[in-house]
């Protein structure tokens, strides 16, 4: 959904540019209907037609007072069978007024039937600056979805993504132009929110600096390794963690440069900014990953999944 405001002209003759807003998550939730199944009517109905039986019965009894008794084995069996229908009726009437609001009130509960599992969106920006830009624009592929068009100038918005921690990659980047902070980002998304990243890239007519290179390897306690879109897997027992090496040795910066920053995330969250360290996870699973910055500003990201189940 978008909201488009436009401006009032000053005059006749002037014109008035538009005005949209970023992309807006709209989450619908289901409801609990007042009469699901249509069992209002049961409900209220049952109450009312029991009463009117009462009453009929009672002005039954009543006329056959007034009119006086007929011969005595009538009259007793007559007024013994109607005290016996009233009273069943007062205890039918007793049930029904605890079963029949509580047959009411867990149809509603039924009706809403199980919850949906929570969601979260993505909100995708490319801002692209300079000369000879890219008139195909980009694809944006997020971890284990398939690729979206977009332009070099536009959002997408990505919906109804599980919440975890997520690699976006902007793809289809013409070779006169680099992407800033690397073509590849981690974003965390929540649920019932919307993540937004942006991804800036500069074109031009003139040769453009190489980006870095990141290549990472994490080495668990079992000396197992896992390095650039790997998955590292281990069992560690109950309440306790284990500790895993992450080194970014194997990156390398572009052409006379050097890399000045080394930045670990895991599921979006900074964890470290050396080149190797250790660090201890507990039970769960976390995207790892890596963003080299070298001294032309210029950053590429790599990732791996470590997951540690007990």
């Amino acid at each position: 959904v978008y909201m488009v405001a436009v401006p009032k002209p000053e005059d006749s003759e002037a014109t008035a540019v538009p005005a949209a807003s970023p992309g807006i998550h709209l989450t619908i939730r289901p409801f609990a209907r007042i009469n699901p199944r249509g069992v209002l009517l049961y409900v209220v109905g049952m109450p009312l037609l029991l009463l009117l039986g009462m009453v009929l019965l009672f002005r039954h009894r009543r006329r056959s007072v007034d009119h006086g008794p007929g011969p005595a084995a009538e009259t007793t069996g007559g007024d013994g069978m109607l005290r016996s229908m009233l009273r069943q009726s007062g205890r039918l009437a007793r049930v029904l007024s605890c079963v029949v609001p509580l047959a009411w009130l867990a149809a509603c509960v039924d009706d809403t039937g199980p919850s949906a599992p929570p969601v979260g969106a993505i909100s995708v920006t490319t801002s692209t600056t300079g000369v000879g830009l890219d008139p195909d624009g980009y694809r944006v592929i997020a971890e284990g979805g398939e690729g979206q068009p977009i332009g070099i100038n536009e959002t997408l918005m990505l919906l109804d993504v599980t919440p975890r921690a997520y690699s976006v990659q902007l793809t289809g980047v013409a070779e006169n132009c680099v992407v800033q902070d690397g073509a590849t980002q981690t974003i965390l998304v929540e649920a019932d929110a919307t993540a937004e990243l942006t991804f800036a890239i500069v074109c031009s007519d003139e040769p453009l600096p190489e980006p870095p290179v990141a290549r990472l390897t994490i080495t668990d306690p079992n000396a197992q390794s896992v390095t650039e879109d790997g998955r590292l897997e281990i069992v560690v027992p109950p309440g306790t963690f284990a500790t895993f090496t992450f080194d970014a040795g194997r990156s390398e910066a572009g052409p006379g440069s050097s890399i000045e920053i080394y930045e670990w995330q895991s599921n979006g969250v900074v964890i470290d900014t050396r080149e190797r360290f250790d660090f201890a996870l507990d039970e769960g699973e976390y995207l790892i990953t890596l963003k080299v910055t070298d001294g032309a500003g210029l950053s590429e990201t790599a990732s791996a999944t470590i997951i540690v189940s007990e």
